[in-house]
């Protein structure tokens, strides 16, 4: 069960409701899709900025989901897949830890500023961009909620982020402004592969099977026919798909060992001379070993 929703076993469903289910993802087409980054196979994959992010591109087939009852066939018109939010998670438990340090910051800057020292228009300005960063970490924390916390929209507030972005370039804050980068600017890759484990919710009704599918009931004489989860108003909505990969980096260029080059002719007339020497020398200190005993 994911996101508080029961799955109900595939053979207990009935045609004209959203329903959800669980199983593992079967392949439905002949062949299947090749994700773009990893080069997977799958039945449907996507690339995005970001795991909170819409796809940048996708491509999607049909494919049948399986449970212990049965199997349905889910309709790849339009998918909505949602992923595990790790990366999301960790970027939000760094923001917190930021925005507390910067609180902590602030308060020690108050102290320092009611006895009025000679650094009193320093500590100020570092406790006015120290208010800025706060504000700077609540809009990025909106922003990977999906929600808006100032700008007006979602492009507005990007833009005020990244406009004063610069304020956490050291100290508080720096921490999640290098991560939001790095989301930003890597993209990742989500592939539905066959046995994966998902859950799936859809609109569920009795249609015939689409060509060259198999996998459905009827016999010689019925049209065969099969569960079907498909769109409404809403898209179906795939759960619980693995975490996306990084895209893979090109691998540096092999690297190449030249052959050695032969040897000239003449090098190797001395390497002859040289050997026969040592022969002659190794024979003489042998039979003057023999006369010195005799």
């Amino acid at each position: 069960m994911l996101g508080g929703v029961e799955a109900t076993p595939i053979a207990e469903i009935e045609s004209g409701a959203r329903v959800r289910v669980a199983g593992r993802v079967r392949q439905a087409a002949s062949s299947p899709l090749r994700s773009k980054l990893s080069d997977r196979e799958c039945v449907y994959w996507d690339v995005r900025a970001d795991a909170a992010d819409a796809p940048l591109e996708s491509d999607a087939q049909d494919f049948w989901v399986e449970d212990a009852t049965g199997r349905a066939l889910v309709r790849a018109g339009a998918l909505s897949v949602r992923l595990r939010q790790h990366r999301r998670e960790d970027y939000l438990e760094q923001i917190v830890s930021d925005v507390d340090a910067v609180g902590v910051r602030i308060r020690e800057l108050k102290d320092q500023l009611r006895e009025q020292g000679p650094d009193h228009a320093r500590l100020t300005a570092e406790r006015r961009r120290l208010a800025k960063v706060a504000t700077l970490l609540c809009a990025m924390r909106a922003e990977a909620n999906g929600n808006v916390h100032l700008g007006g929209d979602a492009n507005g507030q990007r833009a005020w982020i990244e406009r004063n972005a610069h304020l956490a370039d050291d100290g508080p804050g720096a921490a999640s402004v290098k991560m939001r980068v790095k989301r930003r600017v890597e993209r990742l890759e989500v592939a539905l592969e066959v046995g994966q484990r998902v859950e799936v919710e859809g609109f569920a009704e009795v249609t015939p099977v689409p060509a060259g599918y198999g996998g459905a009931s009827g016999g010689y004489r019925t049209a065969p026919t099969c569960l079907t989860l498909r769109a409404d108003d809403r898209p179906v909505l795939v759960l619980g798909v693995g975490e996306a990969a990084p895209a893979p980096r090109e691998a540096p260029p092999a690297r190449t060992t030249a052959a050695p080059s032969p040897r000239p002719a003449e090098d190797a007339g001395v390497d002859r001379r040289l050997y026969g020497l040592l022969a002659v020398t190794l024979l003489l200190a042998a039979l003057s070993f023999l006369i010195t005993r005799g």
